[in-house]
């Protein structure tokens, strides 16, 4: 439902409540690598969570704060080098957590980052609590009495869809997230990017990952790429187009303007005339609005999803 929004499928991967040896743990990462918890796509996800059964064992109790925590760190990390950062974390969880009060304080002190959090649960577990994180009868309140600057979470049962309701699904994982995140960003007084500055951010990312991945050894139409490096290779193409259509789009509303200027100046009393076509705009009415940036981590996880160019950042899938 979430990874298609991701600009460039790599989510980094927790998992919590299972014992690594003879510690229990409340967090770490999947790849078992702290400084790396990335996986490619949702085949990678799939993978490390299959792979990990190797070397833990599920184990009591189930707490949130923890993985909640590296959440907010990572969001609030992430902001100081770009505000038009935004973090979805994504927690699959099939037990009553044992720390309830604990998590709220962690949620409403991350109530103020660029951050939402989706909870899905699994099984037939009693999710009361979760109904209370997701706080739409009121806002959560801390230990220490202070109130959440918004709602950042979503609850969403599992059971309540089988394999033939996935569009519900989806409309149920996604129902909050464009307030929640345009909530953020107009509390902030964040603008989203010109879009000719965000596509080409975006391309500098992709040349410098590009950069350092390692070569490929062999031969033929790629120039001997590895598959990850054909893959950014593409990536690159597509914003390369984006631009283009961009660049043409901000020059025909331009001719627009100039022949409506002309149209005007040769009507009668030098009135303008009817029917002059404006600026082009995005759908919002807006010429940028539409190219608002959401950015998430996925199953424990987050990274850049973007709002499709063709629709409202208020659009619900």
């Amino acid at each position: 439902v979430l990874a298609p929004y991701d600009t460039d499928q790599q989510f980094p991967v927790w998992g919590f409540g299972a014992k690594i040896g003879s510690q229990t743990s409340h967090c770490f990462s999947l790849t078992f690598d702290e400084r790396n918890p990335e996986v490619r796509g949702i085949p990678g996800i799939i993978d490390v969570y299959q792979r990990s059964f190797q070397k833990v064992a599920l184990s009591g109790p189930t707490l949130f704060q923890h993985i909640l925590q590296t959440a907010s760190d990572v969001a609030k990390q992430q902001w100081q080098t770009d505000c038009q950062n935004y973090y979805i974390f994504l927690i699959l969880t099939d037990g009553v957590i044992n720390d309830l009060q604990k998590t709220v304080d962690v949620l409403v002190a991350a109530s103020g980052l660029p951050l939402s959090v989706i909870i899905v649960g699994v099984g037939q577990a009693d999710f009361r609590q979760m109904d209370h994180l997701d706080a739409d009868g009121g806002q959560l309140k801390s230990s220490n009495g202070r109130f959440a600057e918004r709602d950042i979470v979503q609850f969403v049962p599992f059971r309540r869809f089988d394999g033939q309701q996935i569009t519900r699904l989806s409309k149920e994982t996604l129902a909050e997230l464009p307030g929640q995140f345009l909530a953020y960003m107009r509390s902030k007084k964040i603008s989203p990017l010109d879009p000719a500055v965000r596509i080409a951010r975006m391309r500098a990312q992709q040349q410098q990952h590009m950069a350092q991945l390692p070569q490929g050894g062999g031969s033929g139409s790629n120039g001997g790429l590895t598959v990850e490096q054909q893959i950014h290779q593409a990536h690159m193409a597509t914003l390369a187009a984006q631009q283009q259509t961009h660049q043409a789009r901000a020059g025909l509303a331009s001719l627009q303007v100039s022949e409506s200027k002309d149209d005007s100046s040769s009507g009668a009393g030098g009135a303008p005339q009817q029917g002059m076509n404006p600026p082009m705009m995005g759908s919002s009415g807006n010429p940028q609005l539409e190219n608002l940036r959401v950015n998430p981590p996925q199953y424990v996880s987050g990274r850049d999803i973007d709002v499709p160019g063709d629709k409202p950042p208020s659009w619900s899938p």
